[in-house]
């Protein structure tokens, strides 16, 4: 898990797991305060792993496709129930 501070106030979390199998690493969950949200703080804190590809699965009728979509992350593949979105940094 990996945490963001500022001024002693968290403004973002987020949980992955590295696969060794594939050598990449999956985002399982995050957060980011609603103060701070469209500051990319995610993707600066993607970034702290300094690791790459990190990948997400996302159910198809979920609204945070629209999210990834716009904040740049990669459509790599979707079958009936999920897209496959893939941030490269």
């Amino acid at each position: 898990m990996i945490v963001a501070i500022v001024d002693d106030q968290i403004v973002g979390a987020f949980r992955f797991y590295r696969k060794k199998t594939s050598n990449s690493i999956s985002l399982y969950q995050f957060a980011i305060n609603e103060g701070f949200r469209g500051q990319g703080v995610l993707k600066k804190m993607l970034r702290s792993i300094n690791d790459l590809p990190i990948y997400v699965l996302c159910p198809i009728e979920s609204k945070f496709n629209e999210y990834y979509f716009k904040s740049g992350w990669y459509l790599q593949e979707q079958n009936a129930s999920f897209k496959v979105w893939e941030f490269k940094g």
